[in-house]
C-alpha cells in the first residue's frame, strides 16, 4: 500500500512526465529512431513512477534526467523547471545521503530527508510569489497579472462575469491571502489542515484555467504539497480503505487497477495510441487529468489530515542541517532581479515586476543600490526588423532587451546583420561590436535569462 514517499512519487512523476513530453522529445523525428530512444526512456521513467509508486528508485532516476536535462537546457524562462530542478536535486542528495546512512529509518527515513529542505522550497516560492507582487501594476485591475487569470478562468462564466471589476479585484487581493495562509499555515502542527484547505484549490483553479503553463507549475506545487502530509494521515487513510475492501491486499490491488486505468485512459483522452506526438501534455487536454489528480489529493488532505498533528518533530526541522544550503540557494536565484541579475525564472513571472532601467514599480524598491550588477542598466533598442525577428527568441515580443539576452541573440544569428539603437547610437552587429554573451563565463551563459522590456506606462501582463 502507498505511503508519504509513495505519493510523493507518483505525484512528482507526474511533473516529470509534463516536463519530459514538453523537452526531451524531438517531434519532427520518428518516435523509434537514434534521436528519440533516449527521451522516450526518460520518458517512461516517469510513467513507470506514475504506476509504481512504492518504487522510490523510480524517483530518484527521474530526479536525475530532469537535472540533466535543465541542465542541457538551461538557461529556461520557466518558474516550475526552476522550482523542480531545486526538488530533484533535494531528491538525488537525500537518496545518496539515505545510502550512505544504511537506510536508517526505511521508507519514513527517506521521506524525511526529501521533506526537511523540500517544504522550504514551497515556503521560498509563496514568499516570491507575494513579495514580486507588490507593485503598482499588479494591484491595477487593468493590466495586473491576477485579472488576465480571473478572465481565463471565467471566460466561460455567463452574465460576463470575466469583466467584472469588483472580481478583479478580489482576485488580485485572492492571490496575496491565499498564498499568504498556506505559506504560513502549512507549518503549523495546529491550522496546517487549513493551509491546505486554502491552498490547494487556489492551484487547482489557476491550473484548470489552461493559461500559460500553469498545469506543470501547479503540480510541481503540489508535490511540495505532499511533503507536508502527517503520517497519522496514512495510517487512517489505510485504515478506512481496508474496512472498506475487507483486506490490504485487495486495497492494494484496487490501487493498482485505478491508477494503470487512469493512465490509459489519459493516453486514449490524449489520442497518444493513434498519434505518438499526443503524449505531449498540451494545456487544453491534459488540464483534465490535472483535474482528477488534483481533485483526489484534496480529497484526501480534507478526509484525512488532522486538525492537529501527533508528532513532537517540527515542521521546519531540517537534518543534515548542510541541506538548508539549497533552500538558501533557491531563495537567492528568487532575489536576483533586485540585484541587477536575471528577470527570468527568479518566480517574477506574471508578477507585472519591473526592475530594468534604474526604474520599478515595485512599491518598496527596485534594484538594491549595493552589491548589484549593471545587466539590467545596459540596454538595447533594435528597430522594427530586428524586433520582429526577435520575436522567436523574446516569445512575448517587447521595445528593447537587456543588452547581454540581445547578444545571446546574435550569437543564434551570427550570419545575420541587425539594427539597433545602443547608448542613443545607431548599431550593426559587425566586427567592431563586442558581444558580451559570448565573452561571459560558462555560469553566466547557464544561469542569467533576462525578459524582453516595455516601455508601456504601465507593465502589461505579458509574462
Amino acid at each position: 500500500m502507498l505511503d508519504r514517499l509513495g505519493i510523493v512519487t507518483i505525484l512528482a512523476s507526474l511533473y516529470y512526465i509534463q516536463h519530459f513530453s514538453h523537452t526531451a522529445f524531438f517531434y519532427q523525428a520518428d518516435l523509434i529512431s537514434a534521436r528519440n530512444l533516449p527521451a522516450l526512456g526518460i520518458w517512461a521513467l516517469g510513467i513507470a513512477g506514475i504506476m509504481l509508486g512504492r518504487a522510490h528508485i523510480l524517483l530518484f532516476c527521474s530526479a536525475i534526467c530532469m537535472l540533466a536535462l535543465y541542465g542541457l537546457k538551461a538557461p529556461s524562462p520557466s518558474n516550475s523547471q526552476i522550482m523542480a530542478a531545486f526538488f530533484s536535486l533535494i531528491v538525488v542528495i537525500s537518496y545518496v545521503q539515505w545510502i550512505l546512512q544504511d537506510r536508517a529509518g526505511g521508507r519514513d527515513g527517506l521521506f524525511d530527508l526529501i521533506a526537511g529542505p523540500g517544504r522550504w522550497l514551497l515556503a521560498i516560492m509563496y514568499f516570491y510569489g507575494i513579495y514580486h507582487k507588490i507593485n503598482w501594476d499588479f494591484l491595477d485591475p487593468e493590466v495586473s497579472c491576477g485579472a488576465i487569470l480571473y478572465n481565463y478562468i471565467l471566460y466561460y462564466y455567463p452574465f460576463d462575469m470575466a469583466n467584472w471589476t469588483i472580481g478583479k479585484y478580489a482576485a488580485i487581493y485572492v492571490t496575496f491571502i491565499a498564498e499568504g495562509i498556506a505559506m504560513l499555515l502549512l507549518f503549523s502542527s495546529k491550522y496546517k489542515k487549513i493551509g491546505f484547505i486554502i491552498g490547494i484549490p487556489f492551484h487547482m483553479a489557476i491550473g484548470f484555467s489552461g493559461y500559460a503553463y500553469y498545469l506543470n507549475f501547479c503540480t510541481i506545487v503540489l508535490v511540495t504539497y505532499t511533503l507536508f502530509i502527517p503520517r497519522e494521515s496514512m495510517d487512517d487513510a489505510k485504515a478506512w480503505l481496508v474496512s472498506v475492501f475487507k483486506s490490504e491486499e485487495l486495497v492494494a490491488w484496487a490501487g493498482r487497477i485505478f491508477i494503470v486505468g487512469g493512465v490509459i485512459v489519459t493516453f486514449g483522452v490524449l489520442g497518444a495510441f493513434s498519434d505518438w506526438h499526443a503524449i505531449r501534455t498540451e494545456q487544453p487536454t491534459f488540464k483534465y487529468a490535472f483535474a482528477v489528480y488534483a481533485a483526489l489529493f484534496y480529497a484526501f488532505v480534507v478526509v484525512f489530515v488532522p486538525w492537529k498533528t501527533t508528532s513532537d518533530l517540527p515542521i521546519f526541522f531540517i537534518k543534515p542541517l548542510w541541506m538548508m544550503i539549497i533552500p538558501i540557494a533557491f531563495f537567492i536565484n528568487g532575489a536576483s532581479p533586485y540585484f541587477g541579475l536575471k528577470t527570468e525564472s527568479s518566480i517574477a513571472m506574471y508578477s507585472n515586476l519591473v526592475t530594468e532601467r534604474g526604474q520599478t514599480n515595485h512599491l518598496f524598491h527596485g534594484v538594491l543600490p549595493f552589491g548589484t550588477t549593471a545587466y539590467q542598466e545596459d540596454i538595447v533598442i533594435p528597430d522594427d526588423e530586428t524586433r520582429a525577428a526577435m520575436r522567436k527568441h523574446f516569445a512575448q515580443g517587447g521595445d528593447a532587451a537587456v543588452r547581454f539576452e540581445f547578444d545571446r541573440f546574435l550569437a543564434k544569428n551570427p550570419d545575420q546583420t541587425f539594427n539597433f539603437t545602443h547608448n542613443g547610437v545607431a548599431r550593426t552587429n559587425d566586427a567592431s561590436w563586442e558581444n558580451t554573451y559570448l565573452q561571459a563565463s560558462f555560469f553566466e551563459r547557464k544561469f542569467l535569462e533576462f525578459r524582453a522590456i516595455e516601455f508601456s506606462e504601465k507593465k502589461l501582463c505579458t509574462h
